[in-house]
């Protein structure tokens, strides 16, 4: 499973998304498990810090408790806001939900659920297009072991020595080493604060000036003031802004995959070596593209970031 599930795309025929998760379940082998959507809910709250009201000011904390919240439930179907009004909707279903539609704003690079040690089990997701968007609508791709090797070396040591601060009960690596090949794989939630810088870097890199940042996606109602903090081993805070956030995102940014999508592709992405996140599509949004989410995890062996090998200072 690992050799070819790093980042693995496939055409495979399939009708709806039971006949989706029954050919994935062949594809990864019995120990691995599609979790029911209440089951990877329970799982995410279970590896949370319980959050106070001043923790809600970190991006990522609310983030994560919007999403689990299901941010506000109409017809059965999930709503998340943008700043411009425009609305995406989330369809639900037993396993995962469907992606929303592209509008006009472009989310950072993130692996999915990262500010949670346990991922909800999140080792691998998927993506599964039904339907692509009439315009755009593609999904970005990062190589974050590749992304690392593009750091200067001042930027390796702060970070193999740091942690992300998500609240403050909770730390996440800021990179690890993988599990097959002991490759660094930097490990980032590119929402929040730093929502414009990696929009600033986007519109750089593929000269889309028109699209916009979105830095209360997924976290209505909290307030975006403060910036990633990095905490070192001796417990020592800083924010990560100015030069090195962008150094960072582009360097990030250069190892960018942009999946156009066509009826019938299969993604399958290994959530520590890859970061993803949706691009834009037309103003106002397109409704008509339909692309399953789903997340495969381990059995036995359930997944903890802690678990993973700390890389050694540079």
């Amino acid at each position: 499973m690992h050799a070819k599930g790093f980042l693995f795309t496939q055409k495979i025929a399939w009708d709806n998304v039971d006949d989706l998760k029954q050919k994935l379940d062949e594809y990864f082998g019995p120990q691995w498990v599609c979790p029911e959507m209440t089951q990877l809910n329970k799982d995410i709250v279970k590896g949370a810090s319980a959050p106070s009201a001043s923790e809600c000011l970190v991006g990522c904390q609310a983030g994560v408790l919007s999403w689990l919240l299901g941010l506000k439930s109409a017809g059965g179907k999930r709503l998340a806001y943008s700043l411009l009004g425009e609305l995406a909707y989330r369809q639900s279903h037993k396993h995962g939900t469907s992606l929303a539609p592209a509008i006009s704003v472009v989310q950072g690079p993130h692996q999915e659920t990262m500010v949670v040690p346990n991922r909800g089990n999140m080792r691998y997701i998927v993506f599964g297009c039904k339907q692509p968007a009439f315009r755009d609508g593609n999904t970005a791709l990062f190589d974050m072991a590749k992304a690392w090797t593009l750091l200067p070396s001042k930027l390796q040591d702060r970070l193999s020595r740091s942690s992300w601060l998500v609240t403050d009960q909770t730390t996440i690596p800021c990179v690890v080493k993988h599990d097959v090949t002991g490759e660094p794989c930097i490990q980032f939630f590119g929402f929040g604060h730093c929502a414009t810088a990696c929009v600033d870097v986007y519109r750089s890199m593929t000269g889309k000036y028109h699209v916009d940042d979105d830095p209360t996606a997924y976290a209505q109602g909290c307030v975006y003031q403060k910036p990633w903090l990095t905490v070192d081993e001796k417990g020592n805070k800083t924010p990560f802004i100015g030069l090195d956030l962008y150094t960072f995102l582009d360097c990030i940014y250069k190892t960018m995959i942009v999946k156009e999508w066509s009826k019938g592709d299969v993604v399958i992405v290994d959530n520590v070596k890859f970061a993803h996140g949706r691009l834009e599509g037309p103003p106002g949004g397109d409704d008509k593209r339909d692309v399953l989410f789903l997340s495969w995890g381990s059995r036995k062996s359930r997944f903890n970031i802690f678990d993973f090998e700390r890389v050694g200072p540079a």
